[in-house]
């Protein structure tokens, strides 16, 4: 019987590779290719839980994909597996991004329809800019911790891409790094691709949200741990844009913060690895964790102080626990706190701000305040 699958097409894309460039690509003068390394090679978590022969299945419908074949022929496969396979592909090999999330198999023949969204010619051009662009940005990782390299990740995606359903290329790693516009697939896809680059072990994982919208996000092991990041959610929809605007709820965070709380893993083809640790938690990590209210105020209006110093415009902290978190939003935004801050700022230092806008992560318990400074609008 053959029917139809949508293969994740909402929450899931893809991850390693090594195929050569398009020497022949025009890019312009100041164009410099940077190669894959070594470290992209290494085989991910998901794929090395595959028994010989669903891997030997695997490795042939990779060379079907890599060669455009419109169909591809595993005799004896059964449904539940060819799916397996198929999101495996599809989510965990970085560099394909020209096969699209549609296709049918029939488990009579054992045939995969393959579909693509671009032509080889077309491809080969993608593959050698997207090469490039991210190039660009592993020119300047730092060379510290995995700490320090993943966030610098992270970041640098986030100030390149918007979140959106309807670029050209918003499904797949390209959209986010080239054309700066992607769903979340195309964001947990951009960061696979740039941790393998980078030499991070790290692989995709979706699920849901707790609205039940498909989603996908990235499992990062960083200093010995592995991590939960999401991109995604660290570049929201905002009423007042700002293209400097970075938060990082969502990085380094253990499974117990987000699983079955925001985040609804889907586990039907393998069991991610425990996410357990909390020592690389950005805002422990930056000293942004309190405990206590009145700690928070004296850390807030010591930040917003630094901000308006630098023209910054966005602080963050983080509660350890729910009740200082609710005395501190109460006592910042429903009595005036914050309008007292800012008051005493520009009275005593000239901080020139006009006004600011707040944001609040009660799952994370979390506290942004995006500041607003004269002239602007």
């Amino acid at each position: 019987m053959k029917r139809f699958i949508a293969g994740a097409a909402a929450a899931v894309m893809l991850l390693s590779g090594c195929t050569q460039v398009n020497e022949d690509v025009e890019m312009g003068s100041e164009a410099v290719y940077i190669a894959p390394t070594v470290q992209e090679k290494r085989e991910n978590y998901p794929l090395s839980l595959l028994s010989a022969e669903e891997r030997a299945v695997y490795d042939k419908l990779i060379e079907a994909v890599n060669a455009y074949e419109k169909q591809f022929v595993a005799e004896g496969l059964d449904d539940f597996t060819a799916k397996k396979l198929f999101k495996l592909m599809y989510t965990q090999e970085n560099r394909i991004f020209w096969v699209d999330s549609r296709y049918s198999f029939d488990s009579v023949t054992g045939t995969f329809d393959l579909l693509y969204r671009y032509d080889p010619a077309q491809t080969e051009e993608m593959r050698a800019v997207l090469d490039l662009e991210a190039g660009k940005i592993l020119a300047d990782i730092p060379e510290g911790s995995d700490y320090d390299r993943v966030k610098y990740l992270h970041d640098q995606l986030i100030l390149r891409s918007s979140f959106s359903l309807a670029g050209d290329h918003s499904h797949t790693s390209y959209g986010a790094i080239v054309d700066g516009s992607a769903q979340c697939e195309g964001y947990a896809f951009a960061m696979s691709y740039l941790c393998g680059r980078a030499g991070l072990d790290n692989y995709v994982v979706t699920g849901t949200s707790a609205e039940g919208d498909s989603h996908a996000w990235n499992k990062v092991y960083a200093d010995g741990e592995w991590y939960n990041v999401d991109c995604t959610w660290d570049d929201p929809i905002l009423k007042r844009e700002s293209k400097d605007y970075i938060r990082h709820d969502y990085l380094f965070l253990s499974d117990a913060e987000i699983d079955n709380i925001s985040h609804f893993i889907d586990n039907s083809h393998f069991s991610p690895l425990p996410c357990t640790a909390t020592a690389n938690n950005y805002f422990a990590k930056e000293g942004l964790l309190c405990s206590e209210a009145d700690q928070a105020a004296e850390l807030m209006e010591k930040l917003i102080a630094q901000a308006a110093v630098q023209k910054k415009c966005d602080v963050e902290i983080r509660f350890s626990n729910g009740t200082a978190y609710n005395e501190f939003v109460d006592a910042l935004f429903s009595k005036g706190g914050l309008k007292k801050i800012i008051g005493k700022l520009n009275g005593t230092s000239g901080a020139d701000i006009a006004s600011a806008v707040k944001s609040v992560n009660d799952d994370l318990l979390i506290v942004h305040v995006s500041l607003i400074y004269e002239g602007e609008q």
